[in-house]
């Protein structure tokens, strides 16, 4: 039984990151699985008969294994949707490698999907996300309202956001600014819909537009960029981006 609990250790600890956690409860029907070693993998070895997943319900499902741009992070992505309610089982083979020629064990592990929201709970979402901003604001409580400042198109810069105004700009604090811009109504719609990071001089760094995504955009201990995905009348989720900003899960 020691044995057992030794090996069982050793082969988790080759993955430094497994998304969906094991024995993790309540994933959306559309999660897509993670795994990471930290070391740069041998694409040739990243394959999809590698990984294999079973729905308690669903049976076996099919999923593309692929190696994400930055050469470490093995993206998992399920052909068809998880059913809700079910256990699924995840079972990856020995034979993955690093570039440095290490051979990677195989592990097992489980997570749980969460279960259908009824017409109640349903209702309820709409009527929230109908009422307040991406941020939670109430949208017309006059004490959360924002200030709207035009824009004057002659102080347009190359790479700047044509959306920001800079009134000052001394001895900034180092780092990046991570932003989400979402709709306004008064006195006008907001143009430039979305997230992105810039510099203290508002300088673009990266920038996406989404009427739906960027809620809550930030860097995490583990390296990755995560955001809120925001979208009436369906299931609202998580959204994972690598460093390339590439969309690895959902």
């Amino acid at each position: 039984m020691m044995l057992l609990i030794i090996f069982a250790n050793l082969a988790f600890a080759q993955f430094q990151y497994i998304f969906p956690k094991d024995n993790s409860r309540n994933n959306f029907p559309n999660t897509h699985l993670i795994l990471r070693n930290g070391e740069l993998m041998d694409e040739s070895s990243v394959t999809s008969d590698i990984i294999e997943l079973t729905g308690s319900q669903s049976g076996i499902v099919a999923a593309s294994v692929v190696l994400s741009t930055d050469g470490k992070t093995i993206c998992i992505a399920p052909a068809t949707t998880f059913t809700y309610g079910e256990t699924v089982m995840v079972n990856v083979k020995d034979g993955m490698k690093t570039l440095s020629g290490q051979i990677l064990t195989g592990t097992s592990f489980d997570f749980s999907v969460r279960k259908k929201m009824t017409e109640a709970q349903q209702q309820q979402l709409e009527e929230y996300l109908n009422t307040h901003d991406d941020g939670g604001y109430l949208l017309n409580d006059p004490n959360q309202q924002s200030i709207h400042v035009p824009h004057n198109e002659s102080s347009i810069r190359d790479g700047a956001f044509n959306f920001i105004t800079l009134y000052t700009n001394n001895n900034p604090a180092p780092g990046e600014l991570f932003f989400h811009r979402s709709s306004g109504s008064s006195p006008t719609a907001s143009s430039g819909i979305g997230y992105g990071i810039m510099t203290s001089s508002a300088d673009s760094i990266f920038y996406r537009a989404s009427t739906t995504d960027g809620a809550n955009f930030r860097l995490n201990l583990n390296g990755y960029l995560t955001a809120f995905r925001l979208s009436p009348g369906v299931d609202s989720g998580i959204i994972v981006l690598d460093s390339g900003y590439n969309e690895i899960d959902v």
